[in-house]
């Protein structure tokens, strides 16, 4: 009986080593595997760490292309866009063209001349024109002393900018004189003193400061200046806007504040 027990255990034993073989055998082959796996993985891993290290060397590049050239984009945009807005505005309020606004600015600056005793002095002209048709002798005969029309034909004012030159004309014939210079402080005010050598060339001088200007590239067209003025105004709403937010979360927080601070005072 012993004997058929022990025969029984030891053949067990015997099945049971073969099957611990056989498992250990393919413990073994899944460790390869795994290890085989884990090699693999590293090496992508590896690679694709690669690849990221060279896409960032790559957009580092990018970047140090992009940032002057967005810095300086930003710098056009908001310089010529400020330009273009006052010019579009000063030409209306001085009544001329942005063209010959544009063209006197230029001319004034080769002549050493403030744009602000410009735009002054054309404004004051402007004035001046209106009065010597509405019951202002002074002017009236002061216009028609030098030759200079005020009006067209039809009755209507002329254009500032028509009659600057010509009393550009009656400057130059004048040269530097106290004549000359009292004739521009009459018409043109204070700054008519300042104009001297801005009218000095007479209308032929600003026809050559159009060209001169036109040849340099330097005038800014009307969809220039419209855009410009859209623009502006477009960055004004969006700040009347971001201060309305600012307003209803005050309208929220500040009483809430003072409620806060009111106990903390207490």
């Amino acid at each position: 009986m012993s004997t058929g027990i022990n025969i029984g255990i030891n053949a067990n034993g015997t099945a049971a080593r073969t099957e611990i073989k056989k498992v250990g055998s393919a413990v073994k082959g899944l460790g390869a595997t795994v290890k085989g796996q884990k090699n693999a993985l590293t090496g992508t891993f590896t690679e694709m760490a690669a690849k990221v290290q060279l896409a960032r060397q790559a957009f580092a590049g990018v970047q140090t292309v992009l940032r002057p050239l967005v810095g300086y984009l930003t710098d056009v945009i908001d310089g010529t866009s400020e330009a273009g807005d006052q010019m579009a505005k000063m030409a209306r309020n001085v009544g001329l063209s942005a063209d010959a606004l544009q063209t006197l600015h230029f001319a004034a600056g080769r002549s050493g001349v403030e744009t602000t005793a410009l735009n002054n002095g054309l404004k004051r002209l402007s004035r001046n024109m209106l009065d010597s048709i509405s019951g202002n002798k002074r002017m009236a005969d002061t216009f028609e002393a030098i030759g200079v029309n005020v009006q067209n034909a039809d009755g209507s004012l002329r254009s500032v900018e028509d009659v600057f030159r010509d009393l550009s004309d009656v400057s130059a014939k004048l040269g530097e004189s106290a004549e000359g210079t009292g004739l521009r402080m009459l018409l043109l005010g204070r700054s008519g003193a300042e104009l001297g050598n801005l009218m000095a060339q007479g209308s032929g001088g600003v026809d050559a400061m159009q060209a001169r200007l036109d040849a340099l590239g330097g005038r800014m067209s009307g969809e220039l200046l419209g855009a410009s003025e859209h623009y502006r105004d477009a960055l004004l709403d969006l700040d009347i806007a971001m201060g309305g937010i600012k307003n209803r979360l005050a309208e929220e927080l500040i009483p809430e504040a003072d409620k806060f601070v009111g106990r903390l005072t207490d």
